[in-house]
């Protein structure tokens, strides 16, 4: 079992937790193991960051946007772009009349 250290965040814990309950000793051993699941966190997160994945070079500085990406090239009446597949010119059918 990892040995507690009553440092300012134990401190911090255990005037949240004595101000609820009355029992000086299970406020103290609430505290420790309040501070034990932080600790553990906090060295998760630190392992975390070192085996995370560290991109060297971009292969594309900005996305490209695609011309037709299959969809219809004109509009609606209500100004909205028309969803349906593009089929000559990268208008749909409705749109090519």
């Amino acid at each position: 079992m990892k040995e507690v250290i009553r440092d300012d965040t134990w401190e911090k814990i255990f005037k949240g937790v004595s101000a609820t309950c009355q029992d000086e000793a299970y406020c103290t051993r609430f505290a420790n193991a309040a501070w034990r699941y932080r600790a553990k966190v906090r060295e998760i997160e630190a392992r975390r960051a070192t085996r995370q994945v560290k991109v060297l070079q971009s292969k594309r500085e900005t996305p490209q946007k695609k011309v037709s990406g299959g969809f219809c090239l004109g509009k609606t009446k209500s100004g909205q772009p028309c969803r349906f597949k593009a089929s000559c010119n990268g208008y749909c059918k409705k749109h090519t009349m």
